[in-house]
């Protein structure tokens, strides 16, 4: 198995919207108070914002790819730091990574070490000073793949329903 890593192009958007769909449905299976959903159009709507993102931050998307296949992508941005959290927080260049999918088919092969390899050093170019993910705290794999990588816990946001 031989895996590329580029850059995103536009004639990729298709495939973007579709593994947005897939990974917001794979969340969608993981949540065990069943709160999200994947509403009309969903991937291509949030396509559309995440590009807008992307060339507002300046911030990347790469696919990986065997035999020219999209089999994985990563999207990257970048945090502006707010003035009033100087208050709190050291000046820090963030890189976020937004969006991490790799195709059931492809997983635990090596493709998102690729992928993250390929955006920690997007975000070293930029002088970024720490890289920030969110994870979906029902998502155990997620989290575990990023702590092997050297993320670390560092916010908890707490949920509590009180109407069904």
């Amino acid at each position: 198995m031989v895996i590329t890593i580029r850059q995103y192009r536009e004639k990729d958007r298709g495939t973007l919207v579709s593994f947005m769909d897939k990974l917001q449905d794979y969340l969608i299976l993981i949540d065990p108070l069943h709160r999200l959903r994947r509403g009309k159009n969903y991937g291509e709507i949030y396509t559309g914002r995440l590009l807008s993102k992307i060339a507002k931050e300046q911030g990347i998307i790469f696919f990986a790819e065997e035999n020219k296949l999209p089999i994985g992508v990563i999207v990257g941005v970048f945090e502006i730091q707010e003035k009033d959290n100087l208050l709190e927080c050291i000046p820090t260049k963030t890189g976020r990574i937004q969006d991490l999918f790799v195709d059931e088919h492809y997983r635990s092969r090596g493709v998102g070490k690729l992928l993250m390899g390929a955006l920690e050093d997007y975000f070293k170019k930029k002088k970024c000073t720490i890289i920030k993910v969110e994870v979906f705290a029902p998502n155990s794999k997620a989290h575990q793949f990023y702590g092997h990588y050297g993320f670390e816990d560092r916010v908890v946001d707490m949920i509590k329903v009180i109407e069904k």
